[in-house]
């Protein structure tokens, strides 16, 4: 067993309640939503464990935009990332084997107790469909937009949520 390293460009998104920055929007004019710099609020602690560079940094810039929503709608953040993950590589079947890529994703800091982390669900195009979109709770890659290649295959799979507690302190 040998390892590689896949790079992947994806949407990082989280959202999540922050009771400090809720508003009543008909107090505020109607304003229902702001955009505020990701260096002014508490954001979630999470990165990939199997991730080669650390990419933490370029997401936290000002191009990523935090978005907060009146009357408890929450803290939505989206930025785009690169990353990139070690993967064991068996090629004894070459080139009729078949890879898994796992992103191992969780937090550095926070324990479960304080920073639930779940699958987010999403809604993409679907020409399959009922009215050509389907909304995907498992957590699924989207792969509607991936372009493909002669060489591999990609198939998407569901999100696996893992709860490991480690002796400490």
């Amino acid at each position: 067993m040998v390892s590689g390293v896949i790079t992947i460009a994806t949407w990082l998104r989280a959202s999540w309640y922050d009771p400090r920055l809720n508003w009543n929007s008909s107090e505020y004019s109607g304003i229902w939503q702001t955009a505020v710099d990701v260096e002014r609020i508490w954001t979630p602690d999470f990165l990939a464990w199997n991730h080669v560079e650390r990419f933490e940094k370029e997401i936290r810039t000002a191009d990523s935009g935090v978005f907060l929503y009146s009357d408890e709608w929450g803290v939505y953040w989206s930025r785009p990332a690169v990353i990139k993950l070690t993967m064991p590589l068996s090629v004894r079947m070459f080139p009729f084997d078949t890879q898994t890529v796992t992103m191992e994703v969780g937090s550095w800091s926070y324990s479960g107790f304080l920073q639930n982390l779940t699958a987010m669900a999403y809604t993409i195009n679907d020409k399959k469909a009922e009215g050509g979109k389907r909304r995907v709770t498992n957590g699924a890659m989207d792969l509607s937009v991936f372009e493909g290649d002669s060489e591999f295959e990609v198939e998407g799979l569901p999100a696996v949520l893992s709860a490991f507690e480690y002796a400490c302190c």
